[in-house]
């Protein structure tokens, strides 16, 4: 069993079981069952919302018994504890699987997360390229060499 821990510091247990897959189902319209198709983490991964719907139906029987709202519970994911929260989240659905659909599970998350990884330092690679600042700068001086004050008196009044 997984768990994370909010922004609003409470611990929230990540149980799959196939309750936790119907209850996605209904209350999010999101089929966790269909994690091996690949699509299912990108969507989640892409769509903070949609991730939130998932993460409050999976958790609701203990929502339900701390009187948390779906919205107060999406407040309380943001930063670090979204990041926890996806992870406790990968974990219950890897671990829900049999143990051969289990190895597959696991073996796409760690894919997932290698390519995450790959994106994120060529980001990276490119926001610390100096060419980027050289860039800011010409448009910064070009910006100020071009904007001159209109005339006001050069042109003749019909």
């Amino acid at each position: 069993m997984a768990n994370f821990r909010d922004a609003e510091n409470r611990v929230w247990q990540v149980t799959v079981t196939v309750a936790t897959l119907r209850r996605v189902r209904e209350l999010a319209s999101v089929d966790l069952a269909g994690l091996l198709d690949g699509e299912l983490l990108d969507r989640l991964s892409s769509d903070p919302v949609l991730l939130a719907d998932v993460l409050y139906a999976v958790c609701k029987p203990e929502a339900d018994s701390r009187s948390v709202t779906a919205e107060s519970f999406g407040e309380a994911l943001a930063g670090d504890a979204l990041d926890d929260a996806t992870q406790a989240l990968l974990e219950g659905l890897a671990g829900f699987f049999p143990k051969k659909r289990r190895a597959a599970a696991e073996k796409l998350i760690g894919a997932f997360r290698r390519v995450e990884t790959k994106l994120l330092d060529a980001a990276m690679a490119k926001l610390d390229d100096p060419e980027i600042d050289a860039r800011i700068e010409r448009m910064i001086s070009g910006a100020s060499s071009t904007s001159s004050p209109d005339s006001s008196g050069s042109t003749p009044a019909p």
